[in-house]
């Protein structure tokens, strides 16, 4: 059960990793496509869900992976401010 205060939290650090994804994995990259589609249906999910039926302790963990696994990896040039 997540309070309203803690499903805003994690629609921010949804957020935060669709960005590491996006500035950091090309659409090339082979689990681009695989990891922003899991971050949007995981976005929807939680918009769509009431607070006392999210689990923290589930929802956080996968999404710290994904930021801990690629926020270290360089910015695309694209997005490299100079």
């Amino acid at each position: 059960m997540a309070t309203i205060m803690e499903k805003d939290s994690l629609i921010h650090l949804i957020a935060y990793a669709r960005s590491i994804v996006s500035l950091r994995l090309g659409k090339e990259h082979p689990e681009y496509e695989k990891l922003y589609d899991f971050l949007a249906k995981k976005r929807n999910w939680i918009y769509s869900t009431s607070p006392e039926k999210i689990d923290m302790d589930k929802e956080v963990p996968p999404l710290q992976e994904i930021i801990k696994k690629y926020k270290d990896l360089p910015e695309l040039p694209q997005f490299r401010q100079a």
